[in-house]
């Protein structure tokens, strides 16, 4: 029998949030783009499957999010997938690695001091490497569950960490096996915020800056 390993990951970002999981659909879906940019020479169809879980768990919140992938083979600031890129967009780029962070962190998002931004990393190689480590866990399910867990901050500010469900600051091994059966979502309150600032991206104030994303410094 495979040997439990005890497993640990953390999420940047600090702050609570008031429970309470949001388990069925609202009607009257709110829409998100998100452009994904591929550094990390994942397959096509985990990319795809991550995609489609990560979409599930928003669409519980009553978010649809529409999914325009980009294959990095130059330089973001030359990437004209990007260049359609709006201000009430969100840019998640998926990398190997972080050269500061330990292998405990799955993802980072970057916001000002106001909670506000639109760019989030995604770390694979850690991913891969816990999953490894625990055949139960499913490399599609966990990434597409960071991956929303990752967009939940970009939407939801600094303080978006909640004591259970998808915003869970800490995972450890029973809720890793939660997200790998997709039982975990965000909470009734934060499927409300999320909604609400979804629909109030278009009133952004700064234009979105695609460059900006090539100055995050991320092993390769």
């Amino acid at each position: 029998m495979l040997r439990r390993v005890k497993i640990l990951v953390i999420f940047l970002l600090l702050g609570f949030a008031i429970s309470g999981l949001a388990e069925t659909r609202p009607s009257g879906n709110a829409q998100l783009r998100v452009f994904v940019v591929e550094d990390a020479a994942i397959s096509r169809p985990t990319l795809l499957e991550a995609e489609r879980g990560a979409g599930r768990i928003f669409r519980m919140a009553g978010v649809d999010v529409s999914w325009v992938n980009c294959e990095r083979r130059f330089p973001l600031s030359n990437t004209h997938c990007l260049d359609d890129a709006q201000n009430s967009d969100l840019i998640l780029r998926i990398v190997p690695n972080a050269r500061t962070y330990t292998l405990e962190v799955f993802g980072v998002s970057f916001l000002d001091e106001a909670g506000k931004g639109a760019y989030a990393d995604v770390f694979l190689t850690p991913i891969e490497q816990m999953t490894a480590l625990d055949r139960e866990l499913s490399l599609d399910a966990i990434l597409g569950d960071v991956i929303a867990h990752e967009l939940g901050h970009l939407l939801l500010g600094n303080h978006a960490h909640s004591v259970q469900g998808i915003m869970r600051a800490r995972w450890q091994s029973d809720q890793l096996h939660g997200l790998s059966a997709g039982r975990l979502f965000f909470t009734t309150d934060q499927a409300a915020q999320l909604r609400n600032n979804v629909q109030s991206l278009r009133k952004r104030g700064s234009p979105l800056v695609v460059a900006e994303v090539s100055s995050f410094n991320h092993a390769q």
